[in-house]
């Protein structure tokens, strides 16, 4: 895997990482703000399935089009094995950076 590949997971990753913190805030403040706290998980599982296809070695292009891509991303033929391998045999930091 080049560092570059990496480092475009590695962004995936902490996106997703910003989404679940929000979460967990919206749910820390009182009145709970529900609907915001559901929709940065949301969020989060999206970008850690972009991160999950890049690191399969598929393109997910451009996100937030105006017209559905030519080829769909799909992880219907993804197995739980599949998903067991990410992110494999890395090794997290205490700031979940991959090293």
């Amino acid at each position: 895997m080049t560092l570059a590949l990496k480092a475009y997971i590695e962004s995936w990753l902490g996106k997703e990482e910003h989404d679940l913190l929000s979460a967990r805030r919206f749910l820390e403040i009182e009145p709970v703000i529900l609907d915001n706290a559901c929709f940065h998980c949301q969020q989060a599982i999206g970008k850690f399935l972009k991160a999950f296809l890049v690191f399969q070695g598929r393109d997910i292009g451009r996100t937030h089009r105006t017209q559905r891509p030519k080829h769909g991303i799909s992880i219907q033929h993804c197995t739980i094995k599949d998903f067991k391998q990410f992110p494999g045999n890395w090794k997290w930091t205490k700031t979940n950076q991959l090293i």
